[in-house]
């Protein structure tokens, strides 16, 4: 047994590539998600420049990009530069406003707010602390929901994993009681589960004491069950699919199921089960 490495890193790859719908309703941004975007964006030199996540949005009937910067420690001006880098390339390249978010584990006050870019560009970011969420008051909604045997849905269960995040000490214990909860959290997309499952794994990886705590910890979420769990559920959504798109019926049923598997799913099982362009699915009346 051994820890994930970078386990910050892999808990943003994963919330961002396969989470980014409920990242977006979870922190409350702007706009009617449309899509994941590649986190890689060319510099200009032969480089790519990595970022930490970006959607696309409708706004008021027109289209923007959200990117998110995740930042472990506090958010200084040379961090803000280079984000304020990535958002004039983005817009660059996509002929879109984008909106700058960056959250952090440090407290606000221990942030850079702002940054001059030039003697008259103000680059002003949307800047969420974990440090900022009452913990308690969160843990104390997930030991009722689940006393109460209630079914979870996806932004609930993705606070779940980050509560370990908001507390300054002792996040080895509060991590303990996350995972039972995790292992007791009643969600019927079991896709969405197992992409919370391996957050949670990332955040074992992190405060876990010992090698024995990661092991015992990944044993009470138990990721073999979740992935055999979401294999069926995303089995059986496909088979759906293709049962109902075997079916003779108008363009507007066939967008109307491509929507209902790309809700569930994502964009790319749309496309590939309806034979739908991403185009028809999000555009057509």
């Amino acid at each position: 047994m051994k820890r994930i490495d970078k386990p910050d890193d892999k808990f943003r790859k994963i919330s961002h590539s396969q989470l980014g719908k409920t990242v977006h309703k979870y922190f409350g941004l702007p706009g009617k998600f449309i899509g994941t975007l590649l986190n890689e964006i060319p510099d200009g030199e032969n480089k790519e420049k990595r970022t930490d996540g970006g959607y696309k949005v409708e706004l008021d009937g027109d289209e923007m990009i959200i990117l998110i910067e995740d930042e472990s420690s506090g958010v200084n001006k040379e961090e803000l530069l280079k984000i304020f880098g990535y958002s004039v390339t983005m817009r660059y390249l996509s002929s879109l406003p984008v909106f700058s978010v960056i959250t952090t584990t440090v407290p606000l006050e221990g942030c850079d707010q702002y940054v001059f870019s030039s003697p008259t560009n103000k680059f002003l970011p949307i800047i969420i602390s974990f440090n900022e969420f009452d913990g308690n008051q969160r843990l104390e909604k997930a030991r009722i929901k689940v006393r109460n045997n209630e079914w979870w849905n996806d932004v609930e269960g993705y606070d779940l994993v980050n509560i370990p995040k908001m507390f300054d000490d002792g996040n080895d214990m509060i991590l303990e009681e996350v995972c039972v909860l995790f292992s007791k959290m009643r969600m019927e997309n079991k896709y969405i589960k197992y992409a919370l499952g391996r957050c949670l794994r990332c955040m074992i990886s992190k405060y876990a004491i010992t090698l024995d705590d990661v092991a015992r910890l990944e044993g009470v979420i138990d990721m073999f069950k979740l992935k055999g769990d979401a294999d069926a559920y995303l089995e059986e959504i496909r088979e759906e699919g293709r049962v109902e798109g075997r079916v003779e019926g108008r363009v507007e049923e066939r967008v109307d199921l491509a929507r209902k598997i790309a809700e569930r799913l994502g964009m790319a099982e749309a496309v590939e089960i309806s034979g739908l362009s991403e185009d028809q699915i999000l555009n057509s009346p």
